[in-house]
This record gives C-alpha cells, sequence and structure tokens, in this order.
C-alpha cells in the first residue's frame, strides 16, 4: 500500500497519512492485526468511540496485509495536549476517562457471567489484608 507523509513512529508501529480522512498504522514487525480489528469493530458495535476501520486498497478478499490497519484520521489535540495547552480542566479530563471506563463497563461484567475471569467480589476479597486468594 503506498502510504504518505510519516505522521507518527512509536515502539511498536508507525502512523502514515493516506489522506486527510484515513490513516495507515503498519506495525513494524508485521504482526497479524486481525484480533485488534475485530476487537475495535466489537467495540464500536457497541457504541464506544473508536476510530473507523476500512481494508486496505492491497486487501484482497477479505484479507488484509498482516500488519497494517486502515482507519480514521482524527484530527485535534490529544487529551494530554489539551490540558497542557489549557483548553481541558483536569476535572473535564477526569470526566471523559471515567465516562470511557464506564461505558467500558460492560466487557467486565460480560466477562463476569460467563466465568471467564474472576468477579470484583473474589478480587476484593483475595485482596483483603489478613485474607489469602485460597481462603475460603
Amino acid at each position: 500500500m503506498q502510504t504518505g507523509e510519516l505522521l507518527g513512529s512509536g515502539r511498536s508501529a508507525d502512523v502514515f497519512a493516506i489522506d486527510d480522512h484515513w490513516v495507515l498504522r503498519r506495525y513494524l514487525d508485521g504482526g497479524d492485526t486481525t484480533a485488534e480489528a475485530t476487537v475495535m469493530a466489537y467495540l464500536a458495535q457497541h457504541g464506544y468511540p473508536v476510530p473507523h476501520l476500512r481494508e486496505p486498497a492491497t486487501a484482497t478478499h477479505g484479507t488484509r496485509p498482516r500488519g497494517d490497519l486502515v482507519m480514521q484520521r482524527l484530527h485535534g489535540p490529544s487529551m494530554l495536549q489539551a490540558l497542557l495547552q489549557g483548553t481541558v480542566t483536569a476535572e473535564d479530563a477526569g470526566a471523559a476517562l471515567a465516562g470511557l471506563l464506564h461505558r467500558s463497563a460492560w466487557a467486565s461484567r460480560s466477562q463476569e457471567q460467563t466465568g471467564s475471569r474472576p468477579s470484583r467480589e473474589r478480587q476484593r476479597d483475595a485482596s483483603s489484608p489478613g485474607r489469602r486468594a485460597a481462603d475460603p
């Protein structure tokens, strides 16, 4: 896939502009992005604010290059940048993060109901002073 301007680089991926609406996240190790794309699609279906995904132009028959994700390009400052610029207060940033965590709580409840992770009560009991995880 043809890449445009390098917008950012991290320890695991580079992000390139495709156009004003889309970016390419290319993982340096070429790892499979199927699981990440699946989770992002699932979250989007449940109303969680994630960038929209699309298949890369090089995808054939529903397969994408293993290390590539094409996602919606978001414009504007990061929350950290907005905090540092003073355009967002710490209280507003905290409220936004708390709202996102609250909205994602359904995932935890769903996992607890299926038994795939310990319930909060069991986690709390196991972490109480004088109690061990093995105590009844």
